[in-house]
């Protein structure tokens, strides 16, 4: 978690301030329970504070291992996929990526049953700081802690993933100026094991160094897997439009309640999604 820098993804950035809570079980291992949790944040290296919300799932009792998602906001900014352990002596060890960096977590449980920890990022920047947070809500018990699910498909979907593309602008030999079309489109999927979901979406199109276009899309909702068809049944969010060289074209539009279906196929960090006779769309699972 970062104060005042910018994320990796364009569309992250644009969209942070929809950053949504997502539920969460009563399952528990070394007293943690699966579940969200909801508290505050302070990145020590900036002296920023923030808001923090927190994920435990896949808690497994037999050797301790457990996912985690972590998210902050509000002054803070940036969200992780972590994976570790719950240690012999009750300690959360945790680790995963933020953006560019390496995150670091180390947590313990207190007395009100919050979770209180400490973390690093490592990259260019280094930065340390903590946060506490407390029990909010449950998450169905087969995602919380389950020998099946761990083999699952829904298993492998939970998580992250990324597909774009680009076209770089050309430059002027001699003015050293950007000339011609250039453009950028990029998707980030998330789905959480509350059944909840989020879809991210970027595009910017330029026609010259002057006039570009962009559109940044946040959809959320609920998603089900069965078998190999994805069903996302989309609830809320906004396409923002900006345009450099036609101000009508500005604005916040709300987006359409429905459900997409897709065929879906998964191997290893690929996951493949294809509606109807369309092209399939392959995504990267992020780490």
């Amino acid at each position: 978690m970062r104060s005042n820098i910018n994320l990796t993804h364009s569309f992250v950035i644009l969209l942070l301030t929809f950053a949504a809570c997502y539920s969460q079980s009563s399952n528990s291992a070394g007293g943690y329970r699966a579940g969200y949790y909801k508290g505050k944040a302070l990145n020590t290296t900036a002296n920023a504070h923030g808001n923090a919300g927190f994920e435990l799932y896949d808690i497994n009792r037999q050797n301790g291992q457990v996912r985690a998602y972590a998210i902050f906001s509000d002054g803070l900014e940036g969200e992780a996929w972590l994976t570790g352990n719950i240690t012999p002596s009750g300690e959360l060890d945790l680790s995963g990526t933020l953006e560019n960096y390496r995150m670091e977590l180390r947590g313990h449980l207190a007395a009100n049953n919050s979770i209180t920890a400490d973390y690093s990022l490592e990259g260019t920047n280094p930065q340390r700081g903590n946060f506490e947070v407390s029990f909010v809500e449950a998450i169905p018990p087969s995602m919380a802690e389950d020998g099946q699910f761990r083999s699952s498909a829904m298993s492998s979907l939970i998580g992250a993933w990324e597909v774009g593309g680009g076209l770089p602008a050309q430059t002027n030999p001699i003015s050293g100026m950007s000339m011609g079309v250039s453009f950028v489109d990029a998707h980030r999927l998330e789905f959480f094991p509350d059944g909840s979901f989020k879809h991210l979406w970027s595009h910017r199109h330029c026609d010259g160094p002057r006039c570009c276009s962009q559109q940044a899309m946040l959809e959320t909702g609920n998603y089900a897997l069965d078998g190999e068809k994805l069903s996302l049944t989309i609830s809320g969010g906004t396409l923002i439009n900006t345009d450099a060289c036609n101000s009508k074209m500005n604005g916040h539009t709300p987006v359409k309640h429905r459900t997409e279906t897709f065929s879906v196929s998964m191997r290893g960090s690929r996951m493949c999604l294809q509606q109807g006779a369309q092209a399939a769309a392959c995504y990267q699972k992020q780490t």
